[in-house]
């Protein structure tokens, strides 16, 4: 018995790209899912707006992650002693009993502490989220700066 095989290598560099796409959106959602999950995990809760502001924003190429609320940034970093307006403080400062001045006060004195939930929410993910392209055949090297 005998057989003859011939081979042929043709490229298909428009559906290499194509895959490629795809693999690389698919692993931007799951990342992006897995840092959303975290995030909403570690942020601060006390009506929940933060929490449920958390979302993704995915394109082809890169994904965002990150609240829509316009305090978020004066939670996950720490403030400098300022003069935060009376309105923004007077549903905290009900919902815990404590008078708004003195609420006011401290912030004037002695600006907010950090309360991080987003950054953390990456750094502590960083291998799941390597992992994630990997499945996809997509090698990820991370770099923070």
């Amino acid at each position: 018995m005998s057989f003859k095989a011939d081979a042929k290598t043709e490229w298909n560099g428009p559906l290499a790209i194509k895959d490629f796409d795809k693999a690389m959106f698919r692993s931007l959602h799951e990342s992006a899912d897995i840092v959303v999950g975290q995030a909403k995990a570690l942020a601060p809760s006390d009506m929940a707006e933060l929490r449920g502001s958390i979302d993704k924003q995915v394109t082809a190429q890169n994904a965002v992650v990150g609240p829509n609320v316009d305090y978020a940034p004066y939670v996950e970093f720490p403030t400098r002693p300022h003069a935060a307006p009376i309105s923004a403080l007077q549903g905290w400062a009900d919902r815990h009993g404590i008078p708004v001045g003195a609420v006011w006060m401290s912030i004037k004195r002695k600006g907010t502490k950090a309360q991080p939930f987003l950054l953390p929410s990456l750094t502590a993910n960083i291998r799941k989220i390597i992992a994630v392209f990997a499945k996809n055949n997509i090698k990820v090297k991370w770099v923070f700066k």
